[in-house]
């Protein structure tokens, strides 16, 4: 690693931008990485150092450079919601849905967080709204395991498949109900939700809001079809 290098990361990270650019311009890597693949780019699209992003960008930095962990700078950006840098990654060709070690796209981890305006943008530029992780988990049920009404709502307006399972045969229904999430469980049953998908245990939504006690779920579930998975043929 050039010496200067952690210099320029940790200028990158703290906003520094004059210190930036005195590296970049005296030859500093500027894409140059930390001991888990990171770059300056990286850590000031983290944390919403717009300037300095710009800069770099300006100069030549990589906006697809990777972590070791297959994490992208437009990931890191999602993640914290900085709708800024966002929209500038993507506008100078950031791939959208492009995904980590893991399958974690951009789009989920902006789906887990919140954030809404991260997410419309993201949908409006290609992202794909049913991509699924490694463990076939899906940017809905993040959302709806966080109670993120809104964005549940805007991925429901974007196809979003409300069905889907995981790889344990979860589905988001059953994540709303187990997490306790009355007002979600609404949306996702108006959206076409199978009020009795079973998961790879047997398991029903029912069961799950049973197990966790939440009582008002369960009403509202057996209001709606609901059953224990016993109860079915």
């Amino acid at each position: 690693m050039d010496q200067n290098v952690p210099e320029l990361l940790e200028a990158s990270k703290s906003g520094r931008i004059d210190e930036v650019k005195y590296l970049v311009t005296a030859g500093v890597n500027i894409d140059g990485r930390d001991e888990y693949g990171a770059t300056g780019l990286m850590f000031a699209s983290k944390e919403d150092h717009l300037d300095i992003v710009r800069f770099l960008v300006k100069n030549g930095a990589d906006v697809n450079a990777k972590k070791d962990d297959g994490e992208t700078i437009l990931m890191w950006a999602s993640n914290m919601g900085n709708i800024n840098v966002v929209k500038f990654l993507v506008a100078n060709d950031a791939v959208v849905s492009a995904k980590n070690d893991l399958g974690w796209t951009s789009l989920i981890w902006a789906s887990y967080g919140g954030h809404l305006d991260v997410v419309r943008y993201l949908l409006e530029n290609g992202a794909f709204v049913n991509d699924m992780n490694m463990a076939g988990e899906t940017c809905l049920m993040f959302a709806t395991a966080n109670g993120h009404i809104d964005v549940i709502k805007i991925l429901l307006n974007n196809d979003v498949d409300v069905n889907a399972k995981d790889y344990d045969g979860w589905t988001s229904l059953m994540i709303a109900s187990r997490n306790g999430h009355l007002d979600v469980a609404r949306i996702l049953m108006a959206n076409g939700a199978d009020v009795n998908a079973k998961s790879n245990d047997g398991e029903t939504a029912l069961d799950k809001a049973i197990k966790e006690g939440h009582t008002e779920i369960q009403e509202y579930l057996k209001q709606s079809g609901g059953k224990r998975a016993s109860e079915l043929l």
